[in-house]
């Protein structure tokens, strides 16, 4: 076989070898794109849904600090009349304890009925003067 004959062979494979090579190569490509067409798809339909629940979280979070803002005006009220309350405590407790002290320094009562009754009388009529003023 002459020498060009070979060398033409060669050549002539080389090239369905290399445009083989190239068609499968393109193929591959192509089902490549396809492939990521499809999960491009996909995630842009993940991401519409993601949107739409991101927007509702947005809307929730809005709804709770509302609802927080609502928790933390009643609380801050509760407080204002449980500290408006202790400090009438205090007072009505520092008017007990000056009775308390008066009470103790009063004199004893002597035993006879008549003086008893007496003071008796006259506390309810403390009472009364102290009730109506």
């Amino acid at each position: 076989m002459p020498i060009f004959a070979l060398i033409a062979i060669i050549l002539g494979s080389l090239a369905v070898g290399f445009g083989s090579g190239w068609g499968v190569k393109g193929w591959k490509d192509g089902a490549t794109v396809a492939q990521v067409k499809s999960q491009k798809a996909a995630v842009e339909s993940r991401n519409v849904e993601l949107q739409s629940a991101n927007s509702n979280c947005a809307t929730d979070i809005e709804g709770v600090k509302k609802g927080v803002a609502v928790v933390v005006a009643h609380v801050e009220e509760r407080e204002k009349a449980a500290s408006d309350a202790m400090k009438a405590a205090d007072l009505t407790i520092a008017q007990h304890k000056v009775r308390a002290a008066t009470i103790k320094k009063l004199p004893t009562i002597a035993q006879t009925p008549a003086a008893q009754c007496a003071a008796i009388i006259r506390e309810q009529v403390d009472y009364v003067r102290e009730r109506k003023g």
